[in-house]
């Protein structure tokens, strides 16, 4: 009962803030304002996604009368980063991937002392899909964010299946485009279609709407993308499964399948990574989740040369 005790807050010194590219500016501000609080100067590197958001806090800063040297910004890529994390800073606050965050917290946690590394990683937020889930909503807001975003004199491939049933409708207002529909029954023609389209169309943007089961047929095809630097974005709709033959079950009577005939028609154990694919294959790639995050690597993948593709995960 006679016992106290008595927390004393001292700074660091110079923290290094290294931004993400989404919520840039609740972010940087959360984790600068954090540092500062603490009695430290702040170093911030917004994303190169997102550097304008950098530029409006420091205007912020100096408006709100912080004074010259508590509060620094620099602009820059993940070079940048990299070099103001090794520049002897006393501390890092880090919002980004697992990979760049662990390199961090090894950096700052080596020598006689460990140094403070704040690392919010991602990764760790997994998407739930519930038998309630409404998938045709999700295909709907995927047509809305894929015509929100195609460029003028696009071509598309379409094998994207059950997913791209409705894409049609809800793409008819985007910037004028070509579309390549799959004629028959047989799958696997669009990764091959797509590297023909770009051949054939040097100066136009192909985009490739693949269904996972389809993109397994001729997976090969990307290793051929990255070889001729093919202009190429393909979306992979990865429900791990060939839901089309599930469709065709339910049209025959045969709605809920025993596990056998189930194992026949699911596309997991193992499932397959197909980011992990396209980077073996020398092809640009990232996972996405949600729609945000949909248009964001959508805008990222336009913009880029050379094939890039997107895996989104339903």
């Amino acid at each position: 009962d006679n016992e106290s005790n008595v927390d004393t807050l001292r700074p660091y010194g110079v923290f290094a803030v290294v931004g993400p590219f989404n919520f840039p500016v609740a972010l940087c501000i959360g984790m600068s304002v954090a540092a500062m609080v603490g009695g430290n100067t702040a170093i911030l590197k917004p994303s190169e996604e997102a550097p304008w958001s950098g530029a409006f806090i420091a205007e912020a800063m100096v408006e709100g009368g912080m004074p010259a040297g508590v509060f620094n910004l620099v602009q820059g890529d993940g070079e940048t980063g990299r070099l103001l994390v090794d520049a002897n800073v006393d501390g890092v606050a880090f919002t980004g991937s697992a990979e760049v965050g662990q390199e961090i917290a090894r950096k700052m946690h080596s020598g006689k002392f460990a140094r403070p590394a704040l690392t919010e990683m991602g990764g760790k937020n997994p998407a739930i899909v519930t038998a309630s889930a409404d998938l045709d909503k999700a295909a709907e807001g995927i047509a809305r964010v894929l015509a929100a975003s195609l460029p003028a004199d696009a071509i598309v491939v379409d094998e994207s299946v059950s997913t791209g049933r409705g894409f049609d409708a809800h793409t008819a207002g985007a910037a004028p485009h070509d579309w390549l529909n799959i004629v028959g029954g047989a799958i696997g023609f669009g990764l091959p279609a797509a590297i023909g389209a770009a051949v054939a169309s040097p100066g136009r943007k192909v985009i490739a709407l693949e269904g996972d089961g389809s993109a397994a047929y001729t997976m090969q095809s990307l290793w051929t993308m990255a070889r001729e630097s093919l202009d190429i974005k393909i979306l992979v709709f990865a429900n791990r499964s060939y839901q089309i033959l599930r469709g065709e079950l339910a049209g025959v009577g045969a709605a809920d399948p025993g596990a056998r005939a189930t194992d026949m028609l699911t596309i997991d154990r193992p499932t397959m990574d197909w980011a992990g694919l396209a980077r073996s294959m020398g092809v640009e790639a990232q996972r996405v989740t949600d729609l945000e995050a949909l248009a964001l690597q959508l805008r990222r993948a336009i913009a880029a040369e050379g094939p890039y593709l997107v895996e989104v995960v339903l």
